[in-house]
């Protein structure tokens, strides 16, 4: 019918017009990174005391987004400046030396500390995800605990490459349930609303943020997960 087209063209022109805001974000937190690897690329060139400079960096740089819950970078053995022998066990540095840095928030304040994981292809995928593709690269959102509650993030990171080789990555840690806050406040016709699915099939950002982070196919939207397969942004009005 006429009334039922109208509502699929609304519908329709809703769903890009935010789909378009959540790129703006997720275009924030990429444009983010870069910088951060540009910059850190140039400490590392210019700097008497890099590994310092660059932790003071990342601290300001972190206070200035809302939406970025933490920043990190993670360098091959003795590849950042040639002297992790100096720093072996040290604070920001693992027991070989090398520098990997991770800041987060915390409240008003921040937590620095140093990445776990990083050499595991499982629980390392925010860094080999970037480090194997030579490419920017962005993993499924996960849980990172802060001050004893899971907050929902997801992470971009950015190789830095040099004479072909990558030599370390830079990331960001986006806090999902900003996002989500956002997401929520739109609304398609009366009872419509916007959910966003991650590459792996689960919920990045849903109004019932009781199933964020669980697979599609494990929730009551599961008989509708066939014909929501390949969209990344999804709109209606499916009732629970």
């Amino acid at each position: 019918s006429i009334l039922t087209d109208l509502s699929n063209r609304l519908i329709s022109a809703r769903v890009n017009e935010y789909s378009n805001e959540f790129s703006v974000l997720n275009n924030e937190a990429y444009t983010f990174a870069i910088s951060l690897s540009t910059t850190i690329n140039t400490f590392r060139e210019t700097s008497d005391n890099p590994r310092e400079d660059v932790v003071k960096y990342l601290k300001d740089t972190l206070a200035s987004s809302d939406n970025i819950l933490g920043v990190w970078t993670c360098w091959e053995p003795n590849k950042f400046d040639g002297k992790d022998n100096q720093y072996v066990n040290k604070e920001l540095h693992d027991s070989t030396g090398r520098y990997v840095p991770f800041i987060y928030k915390n409240g008003s304040s921040f937590i620095s500390e140093s990445l776990v994981g990083y050499d595991s292809p499982t629980d390392g995928d925010y860094y080999f995800g970037a480090f194997n593709s030579k490419a920017p690269y962005t993993t499924s959102p996960f849980y990172y605990n802060v001050n004893g509650k899971d907050i929902p993030v997801y992470s971009i990171s950015v190789p830095i490459i040099e004479n072909g080789s990558v030599i370390g990555v830079i990331g960001a840690d986006i806090d999902l349930s900003r996002i989500n806050s956002v997401m929520n406040q739109l609304t398609i016709l009366e009872k419509g609303y916007i959910f966003t699915l991650s590459p792996d099939e689960s919920f990045a950002t849903h109004n019932n943020e009781s199933i964020i982070l669980n697979n599609i196919y494990s929730t009551y939207l599961r008989d509708f997960a066939d014909n929501l397969h390949d969209f990344s942004l999804i709109g209606g009005t499916i009732s629970e």
